[in-house]
């Protein structure tokens, strides 16, 4: 006999949610995927890059440090760091030779704040079931043949990705607040229009608010002044491009 089974509680609530929240407005621009061999000692110098970076290392053990802490990826693990974020890294441990994917890219919603900053711990385990580090290689070579099919490509597994890491339970921390809808409103002008002469001046009138009310109310929403922002989305609508 044939019976359909209902599969309703396979993810708690607020998963679902999580999920329907990450995708709802999901934007991923690729920029480059490396597979990379290095032999020890190797070690990478404090930097910062602009876009969101994410490591993978398949053989050897590499270990980041932050300005808050330091941390182990192993087999396995996958690093996350969102934009900007000052880091350095180190082949450490008994094993001489380092073998990795890093990808870099950018992951925001729709007003260009970056989601690799909702998970709480830079470091997790990678999402079972698939071979990632497959997925990421291939994507690698795609990119080296053709930029807009990767960049396609990019999409759907990075999506994917993040989706998976959010069912199998990685910790997320979404804003607390809501973003003001005058706020909101500005940023869309500035998506739509990054091009254009934009003035704090002029993005505050827009939105019905004083110069000051406006600063203080877009730095609450974005954690960047408005000048800021406005920079910011250009380098990274130019690095996109």
């Amino acid at each position: 006999m044939q019976r359909e089974c209902d599969l309703f509680d396979l993810l708690p609530a607020d998963r679902v949610d999580s999920v329907q929240r990450l995708l709802a407005d999901i934007q991923i621009t690729f920029v480059s995927c490396r597979f990379w061999r290095k032999d020890a000692p190797w070690r990478l110098s404090r930097r910062r890059v602009a876009d969101s970076f994410l490591l993978a290392p398949i053989r050897g053990t590499v270990e980041v440090t932050l300005d808050h802490a330091c941390y182990r990826v192993e087999p396995g693990d996958v690093l996350l760091l969102a934009d900007g974020v000052h880091h350095a890294l180190a082949l450490v441990g008994p094993e001489p030779v380092l073998e990795q994917v890093a990808l870099h890219c950018f992951v925001t919603n729709a007003w260009r704040q970056t989601l690799l900053s909702l998970f709480k711990t830079p470091v997790v385990h990678l999402p079972t079931g698939t071979d990632w580090h497959e997925r990421l290689r291939r994507l690698s070579c795609l990119a080296a043949h053709n930029d807009d099919v990767a960049q396609r490509r990019a999409e759907l597994l990075i999506a994917d990705f993040l989706v998976a890491l959010i069912e199998e339970g990685a910790p997320l921390e979404w804003p607390a607040r809501s973003i003001d809808p005058r706020v909101a409103s500005a940023l869309q002008v500035v998506r739509d229009t990054y091009d254009a002469d934009l003035t704090v001046d002029g993005l505050a009138r827009k939105a019905g608010l004083s110069e000051v009310q406006f600063r203080h109310l877009f730095t609450r929403a974005t954690g960047q002044t408005p000048r800021r922002y406005i920079v910011e989305h250009r380098l990274k609508v130019a690095v996109g491009l």
